[in-house]
């Protein structure tokens, strides 16, 4: 049991550090999009947004398979018109004010797309169940449906040379990789409960923390050898494959991940969390706020940091990402509570980030990108470490609220981004960022207490 519990967290390992390069590909080529299409200032955010429109239609229909599977048929209708009623006109308010009418096209395609992608999975959903396959749709069975749905975008990004069909490209992309998250978050807390559950999800993000730290430094060095954009795509598009193709060796063993054999019943695996453990959705505005400021700076910061004195070979990103892995790896061993480097890390990150923001020196900037990569670089994975043992009956479902909250500020991220750089300069967008992650930190110390004024795990 223990060789196969390896052998599955070695999986997830290989998944998780494929699925941080191809987020980090949307920040690091940005500037070569931004110069192909000529881009003004109020769509550079569209493919980061698309993007992570894109994961938040993954959650979204991930909720709606674990319904149906649980016969509430009832239930997923009304949330199916709640959810296309809903997101059509947040985007449609994020369109109208952060996006110039000539633009608004764009948009129309990015929401048309997703919402009929939400509408057909739920009528394919509905007869397999009608007809018994609904079983089939296991957690390895979603893990291989992201991981193929990435490898057919990362395609369509490759050979598409219209900028609509592209961003359309990186929903589907942002799709793929929604679903792949959750499940590795959910079946990582699944191989390892109760204590180890901390430690094992640190471990897992501080993975997700080498491939991005590794990524923009090899498409810095591509890009500088002369080797054309486009052409990142299909490297990742042969990993991706790789990664199902070495999924067959290990079906029999991952089965042991999916919620059908854990023996749960339906009407606790689906029921939405009561008494204390309504105090999950006290970790959804952290978790908000944290979706800002982590896409805010994967995505611009190289851009910005380039414009200042004081240039330096080593992407600004890198240094990001290299403080965040640390900071993953390090807390699990560190004699600190949870509960109270949930409540202290982003203040001390967003305080460092701010330092060095003020600074206007590229390599100050960057040095304390890794302090404050240090510092709040361990939230995401305590914070889904605390929600599943809130939540303990169902990780997935506990995962994926918590994904939704995250995706839901990273899909905002861009054009509030944009917007304030249009008016203020880029420098107000990246300190959104610092307020965000000393908020992320914020949320947790208030919504986490209970009557007597601890945090309870």
């Amino acid at each position: 049991m223990k060789e196969k519990r390896i052998l599955i967290a070695l999986y997830l390992f290989a998944c998780m550090i494929l699925m941080a390069a191809a987020f980090a590909i949307q920040g690091s080529l940005l500037t070569p999009i931004i110069n192909e299409f000529s881009l003004s200032g109020s769509s550079q955010g569209f493919p980061s947004t698309a993007l992570f429109t894109g994961c938040l239609f993954a959650l979204i229909v991930t909720v709606l398979i674990q319904q149906l599977r649980e016969n509430r048929y009832l239930l997923a209708s009304v949330n199916i018109l709640v959810i296309l009623a809903a997101v059509s006109c947040v985007l449609g308010m994020i369109a109208a004010f952060f996006y110039f009418l000539s633009q608004m096209r764009i948009t129309v395609w990015t929401i048309g797309f997703g919402l009929l992608t939400i509408l057909g999975t739920s009528i394919i959903v509905f007869l397999f169940k009608r007809h018994g396959f609904i079983r089939k749709i296991t957690k390895r069975f979603l893990l291989r449906s992201a991981l193929c749905f990435c490898m057919c975008s990362l395609l369509f990004l490759f050979i598409l040379k219209d900028f609509i069909p592209v961003v359309i490209a990186w929903w589907g992309l942002g799709f793929g990789l929604g679903m792949m998250d959750t499940l590795l978050s959910a079946c990582m807390a699944d191989l390892y409960p109760g204590k180890d559950s901390t430690r094992m999800m640190c471990i897992l993000h501080t993975v997700f923390g080498l491939g991005s730290v590794i990524t923009p430094m090899l498409i810095f060095a591509l890009l500088n050898a002369g080797v054309h954009y486009r052409m990142i795509y299909p490297y990742l598009f042969c990993c991706f494959l790789l990664l199902i193709a070495v999924s067959g060796f290990v079906r029999e063993v991952f089965r042991i991940t999916d919620d059908e054999s854990r023996g749960k019943s339906s009407q606790a695996a689906m029921r939405l969390p009561s008494g204390v453990n309504l105090r999950l959705f006290g970790l959804v505005p952290a978790m908000f706020a944290h979706g800002i400021f982590l896409s805010g700076l994967n995505t611009w910061i190289n851009r910005y940091s380039d414009m200042l004195p004081g240039l330096f070979a080593i992407p600004a990103q890198s240094f990001l990402f290299t403080g965040i892995m640390l900071s993953r790896l390090l807390i699990p061993f560190l004699p600190i509570r949870t509960e109270k480097y949930l409540m202290t890390g982003g203040v001390f990150g967003g305080a460092a980030l701010a330092l060095g923001l003020a600074s206007g020196n590229g390599l100050v900037l960057r040095l304390s990108l890794l302090a404050s990569g240090l510092l709040a670089g361990a939230l995401l994975p305590c914070i889904l470490s605390v929600g599943c043992r809130r939540y303990n009956e169902d990780t997935l479902l506990a995962t994926t609220i918590l994904m939704l909250a995250l995706y839901s500020g990273q899909g905002i991220s861009a054009p509030i981004i944009t917007l304030l750089e249009s008016r203020f300069g880029l420098v107000s967008g990246i300190f959104l960022c610092a307020v965000c992650m000393v908020l992320t930190s914020l949320s947790t110390g208030i919504q986490g207490r209970t009557g007597n004024g601890k945090i309870m795990d």
